[in-house]
């Protein structure tokens, strides 16, 4: 959502007075950006659609982040495909642990 409600080139416009160009990821093409790459177009009703569409997950995140100040990678991905930032119990496959 961020990256469509940035006006890029707005901000290029004004920030450098139209001197560079705009990125397509949040790393600068020093950094091998691929050059193929489409990029995200300013769109603030697909911005809005987005924050909409995820609120819930929104909601949630948040108040983790009130509560617990931080987050790991792993708490935030379980708490959008979990609904809550514990693991989910691991699945019994059938297979037997190996030992090392």
């Amino acid at each position: 959502a961020i990256a469509y409600a940035i006006d890029k080139d707005a901000v290029l416009a004004v920030a450098v007075e139209g001197h560079g160009t705009v990125a397509k990821t949040f790393f600068s093409t020093g950094f091998g950006q691929a050059t193929d790459l489409e990029g995200y177009n300013y769109d603030p009703e697909k911005a809005k659609e987005l924050l909409r569409t995820h609120m819930d997950d929104l909601d949630r995140l948040s108040e983790f982040l009130y509560k617990k100040e931080t987050i790991t990678g792993e708490e935030f991905m379980n708490i959008l495909h979990n609904g809550t930032a514990e693991a989910s119990p691991v699945e019994d496959t059938g297979a037997e642990e190996i030992e090392a």
